[in-house]
Formats: structure tokens, C-alpha cells, sequence
């Protein structure tokens, strides 16, 4: 990235160690390798390129918050998750130039470590937010260390998860960090794809509902999608289908298992949704795209209504292109 080698630290350190790691993403050239273009000291906002923290999911640019040496605090960064709806929390990433870690850390020891991109990282307990909290840490000199901070308030056990992605990026632009590589994303075959494709007239006719579909234009997190009202003209009761071509899939409502449904080499997944007299359908297609049925029906019981989605899938499915 931009700036200065780690003012602090010897030159030999810019050697470069272990093999390139790569993410998915939007193509880019590769981070330049160590020494060459690493963050200037305590700048942690420069420890991911706008091109990295896009391709991890995450807003472009982080937001800068200044430390307190006094108060034991580096400076740090926080980058928003892109996405609200798939699960991924905050990152903080803390830069230290002149902060011991073990004075940081209290004396605490790590409860375990592993080498990431050339550095060896190490996690530490939190004493706030207990195991959901991951504190992932890579010591750089006697009084200069970085944390990636990540969590997982769902799922204590993925709480790491992020931190590790995010590690080998952050390890490229740091002295004796290997570089790393953002590959180009798997293409979806839905790029193209009208979601008012997905049902001929017949087929939402067979379905209940009007022949012709109304397209709705993408707003903010919401895709573009395709409703069908009923027969009757009674627009509460509709069938919409969604069309996700570069967004990953939305976590399910909290304490909703997913029935599977298979239909030919696809496995939908079937939920009803947290709003009464809804349920919905998702097919994952690639990592970030995916294809959403719903149904609407004010005065139907749940089991009926999800039974509505599943005599929707063949027809949808039979629509799609082949991935």
C-alpha cells in the first residue's frame, strides 16, 4: 500500500515469507510485495486497500479512530461489513508503534497461535464479549504489535473467522508479511437474468396469480425482482421472485431451520419469514449470487403458504439458466 517501511523495525525484516494467499473478489493486480509498499507506522487504515476490503466484503474505506498511549490504546481503524443482511460483523484493525503488547495484554498469554501470511499471529482471551470476540495479534517489536479484531455473537466459534480472512492482507502490507492476491470472483450465470423470466404467463397462471409480472427496479440492498398478484387483482396476495446476481445470500430469520427441496440438480432452501403470512425460498447459485422466491397470502396457514413456494420452485427452476 502506500506509505513507509515500519520506521522502527530493521531492514532485514522486509523479507518476504511463505506463499501468496488469495480471496476472492472484482480482479486487481496483486498487493505489492513486502517492502515495497507498506503501511506508514500506526496508520491502520493502511493495512487494507480500498480493492481488499471490497473483495472481504467489507465498505472500501475504514473509518480512523486516534489512540491514547496513556490510556493503553493504539489508533485503530473500523471497516463496516457491505453487506447488513449476510451475518458479517465490524472489523477493527489497531496499530500499535509504541504500546508493549504485554502491557496491552495485561501479561496475558495467547491461547493459541498460527503463521498468516508470513507473520505469525497469535489469539488472545477478551475480557469483554468473552469467546464471541476474537483478538488476533502479531507482534512486530518490543512496543509495536497489530490486532485484527472480529466477532461472531451468533456463533462464538466463528468468532476467529473473519480475523483469519482478513490476516494475510493485513500481513502483506506489514514488514515480513507475504503478499497477497485478490483472484477474480466465480461469474454468475444470473448477470443477465430478468427475473420476469423465471415464470411464463401459463406458469403463474397455473400458480393463482396474473399472467403478466411487474418488474421492480433494485433499491439499496433490496435486488430486482418480479411480482405476479393474484388472479383476483388482489394485490396482498403475490408471488415475487428476486434476481441476486453479485450480493451474497441473506442469513435466515433467527431460530428458522430451512427445509431443503431438491428439484433436478438444485437444492432450494424453504423458510417461512419472520413477517406473518410470508414465506420464501432461496437458491444459493454461486457465493455471491443467488435467486428468492416469496409468497404472500394474508388468510392462508403457514404450511399452506410455504406449500405454495414448493409448487413454485419447479417452475422457476425449469427457467433458470444452467450453472
Amino acid at each position: 500500500m502506500r506509505g513507509s517501511v515500519f520506521a522502527v523495525l530493521s531492514c532485514a525484516t522486509v523479507l518476504l515469507a511463505g506463499c501468496t494467499t488469495t480471496v476472492t473478489g472484482t480482479p486487481e493486480p496483486a498487493s505489492p510485495p513486502s517492502g515495497e509498499a507498506q503501511a506508514v507506522a500506526g496508520e491502520p487504515c493502511e493495512l487494507l486497500t480500498p480493492e481488499e476490503a471490497a473483495a472481504l466484503d467489507y465498505e472500501d474505506e475504514g473509518a480512523f479512530t486516534a489512540g491514547d498511549p496513556g490510556q493503553l490504546l493504539p489508533s485503530f481503524c473500523t471497516w463496516s461489513p457491505l453487506y447488513d443482511d449476510v451475518g458479517r460483523d465490524s472489523l477493527d484493525v489497531y496499530f500499535s508503534v509504541d504500546i508493549p503488547l504485554t502491557d496491552y495484554m495485561a501479561g496475558v498469554a495467547p491461547e493459541w497461535e498460527k503463521e498468516i501470511g508470513g507473520l505469525t499471529w497469535a489469539r488472545y482471551p477478551s475480557t469483554v464479549g468473552g469467546e464471541s470476540l476474537c483478538s488476533l495479534v502479531t507482534e512486530l517489536s518490543p512496543s509495536s504489535f497489530v490486532l485484527i479484531m472480529s466477532s461472531d455473537f451468533a456463533d462464538e466459534s466463528q468468532a476467529c473467522e473473519q480475523a483469519e480472512e482478513v490476516a494475510p492482507f493485513v500481513s502483506s502490507h506489514l514488514p515480513g508479511g507475504a503478499p497477497a492476491t485478490i483472484e477474480p470472483r466465480e461469474p454468475s450465470p444470473l448477470e443477465s437474468v430478468d427475473p420476469c423470466s423465471l415464470l411464463t404467463a401459463e406458469q403463474a397462471e397455473e400458480l393463482g396469480r396474473r399472467g403478466d409480472g411487474d418488474f421492480l427496479e433494485a433499491q439499496d440492498s433490496l435486488p430486482a425482482r418480479c411480482e405476479w398478484i393474484a388472479a383476483d387483482g388482489d394485490r396482498r396476495n403475490s408471488t415475487l421472485v428476486t434476481v441476486a446476481p453479485d450480493r451474497p445470500l441473506p442469513e435466515f430469520p433467527l431460530d428458522t431451520e430451512p427445509k431443503e427441496v431438491e428439484e433436478g440438480d438444485r437444492t432450494w432452501l424453504v423458510y417461512p419469514a419472520s413477517i406473518p403470512g410470508l414465506c420464501q425460498a432461496d437458491l444459493p447459485v454461486t457465493d455471491h449470487s443467488y435467486v428468492a422466491i416469496t409468497v404472500v397470502e394474508g388468510d392462508v396457514e403457514e404450511d399452506e403458504l410455504c406449500a405454495m413456494v414448493e409448487d413454485t420452485i419447479p417452475f422457476v427452476t425449469e427457467n433458470l439458466p444452467e450453472s
